[in-house]
């Protein structure tokens, strides 16, 4: 009986994967062909949302880019969030100093902008390092 749980617990772990990547994929897909700067942003940040489950070290390039994107376009929320995704990648991979970094240059944004709501999130990540 519990080797029939095991065997199914691991039969929906490999399909979850399987179903991320291929969300990945169509992210991917959406960004190559949109010339919306909003939408491509969205995709950037739902890509590294993603690989944060399988493969934080792919996470950050794509919140980089994001980054990149938003102080283009001027979105400072949307630059907080990437930042704030960073941090998130960095912890996962245990590199605290650099989470606590991110996670304050998100904070300040959001502090700024009054968003109440992300910057108390983001409050509890910067509590979680410590």
């Amino acid at each position: 009986m519990k080797k029939f749980f095991l065997f199914g617990y691991c039969l929906l772990s490999i399909a979850s994967c399987f179903s991320r990547q291929s969300t990945i994929d169509s992210l991917e897909n959406i960004y190559k062909t949109t010339t919306n700067d909003s939408i491509k942003f969205s995709c950037l940040i739902n890509i590294s949302e993603k690989y944060l489950d399988i493969h934080s070290g792919k996470a950050i390039p794509y919140a980089e880019r994001a980054m990149e994107l938003s102080k283009k376009l001027k979105m400072e929320v949307g630059t907080a969030l990437a930042l704030n995704y960073i941090g998130v990648a960095y912890y996962v991979k245990g590199e605290y100093n650099k989470t606590i970094d991110y996670y304050y240059q998100a904070l300040k944004i959001f502090e700024a902008k009054n968003d109440k709501v992300r910057a108390s999130g983001t409050m509890n990540n910067i509590a979680n390092v410590y």
